[in-house]
């Protein structure tokens, strides 16, 4: 049997593909081997009722939706044909050797002769296990722990040595959800004091219900006044009057001060039992100085070098791909940073997509032609960018063109 070989693709080349091949199904298969890490027999056999929200259910095997593949695949196109992936000609499902055809010539053209369609499966799987349990890498992959070991053997030691994580990635609506339902008083502060607000178990255990200052909405640390979380005021707000001189943290029964372990294997049990494996009360305050400093990062990273993708961001913050990717959502939605294709910019750098066709429509009204160069400098964009946007308007019918010049139709 011949040795397994990983020939591992060049990020900014999958970038570029991904740009170029956004809906047609290169740009389906690309994304569902790199994100999801599906075998080949699967992408075309993958059928829109096999996902389900955010998960895909393949070969009776649960996989995980990144935030990124779920949007993707939510704004997709082609769903009224019951394949994923399919022809462009006739909408009929891809053969297992169509699919390797295609990926195979666009990876050429790219530059990555040597990656093929398994390459970008086992991509997923480095990438799944630099931040996840190999546990839950085998369960989403297929994978057997034997086949996992032997093949990446590299990665798997990565994934060892990486538990407690760090940094871990958590769903805020499934957090938020559990402090809203779970009953426990101490426990339910604890976890959010931690993770609204960033307080750590050591600056926690000696707080008395002193330090609550409902009319100032603060809480008062060492000496230091600080705000309370809106949602920590409102649930401080509906507890009953304390003594206050009474430890916050106390046994509901016994009233006795609550040891640090206790606090913090409660904090694990609850997680457990609500499906986040692995999650510690430590994550919950390093992912609150995660969301409040993930977002300062990136836009300080885009005002030195004027813009950036996903990979380089996460590559240059030292941060997961998807804890980036949120934070870029969330950017957003705040109009702080505008996305070109795979490119994120500030907003004083660049023109946002929906107001690219106005600013060039002015312009040709003006000139009458229009070339590359002019749309770079109009746009902000790249020299590739343009080019992709010259040719989507061409085939869409808004521009002419005659050589390597445009103009309106």
């Amino acid at each position: 049997m011949s040795d397994f070989i990983i020939n591992r693709p060049d990020g900014d080349a999958m970038e570029r593909l991904l740009q170029a091949h956004v809906y047609d199904p290169v740009g389906k298969i690309l994304r569902l081997a790199l994100w999801a890490g599906l075998m080949r027999k699967e992408l075309v056999s993958l059928q829109w009722v096999d996902i389900h929200g955010d998960y895909i259910n393949v070969d009776q095997r649960q996989i995980p939706l990144s935030p990124q593949l779920a949007d993707y695949l939510n704004s997709a196109t082609g769903k009224q044909y019951p394949y994923v992936v399919t022809s462009s000609r006739n909408h009929a499902p891809l053969s297992a050797q169509g699919a390797s055809h295609m990926v195979r010539q666009v990876l050429d053209d790219a530059g990555q002769s040597a990656v093929r369609l398994a390459d970008l499966r086992s991509e997923y799987i480095i990438n799944a296990l630099q931040s996840t349990p190999w546990e839950a890498v085998c369960q989403a992959s297929g994978m057997g722990y034997a086949a996992l070991r032997k093949n990446f053997a590299p990665y798997l030691n990565i994934s060892l040595a990486a538990q407690p994580k760090e940094v871990t990635t958590l769903d805020p609506v499934q957090i938020q959800t559990i402090l809203d339902q779970h009953t426990d008083t101490a426990i339910t502060l604890a976890m959010a004091f931690a993770w609204h607000m960033g307080i750590t178990l050591q600056q926690m255990l000696p707080l008395t219900w002193r330090a609550v200052d409902l009319d100032a909405k603060t809480l008062t640390i060492e000496v230091e006044a600080i705000p309370l979380a809106p949602w920590v005021a409102a649930y401080l707000n509906s507890m009953p009057v304390q003594n206050p001189d009474a430890r916050i943290f106390v046994g509901p029964k016994s009233g006795n001060p609550l040891l640090p372990e206790r606090i913090s294997r409660l904090v694990r049990q609850v997680m457990l039992k609500n499906g986040i494996n692995h999650v510690t009360l430590r994550d919950l305050v390093a992912d609150y100085h995660q969301r409040q400093n993930g977002g300062s990062a990136i836009l300080s990273h885009l005002q030195a070098h004027e813009k950036a993708t996903t990979a380089q961001l996460s590559q240059a913050l030292g941060l997961d791909n998807t804890v980036v990717y949120k934070h870029l959502k969330r950017l957003l939605q705040q109009k702080q940073v505008v996305q070109v294709g795979a490119l994120y910019y500030l907003p004083s750098a660049v023109v946002p997509p929906e107001e690219h066709q106005a600013v060039l429509t002015a312009y040709l009204t003006q000139y009458e032609r229009l070339y590359r160069k002019d749309v770079v400098e109009l746009l902000g964009i790249t020299p590739n960018q343009a080019s992709i946007l010259l040719q989507k308007w061409v085939k869409a019918g808004w521009l002419t063109q005659e050589k390597q010049c445009y103009q309106l139709a």
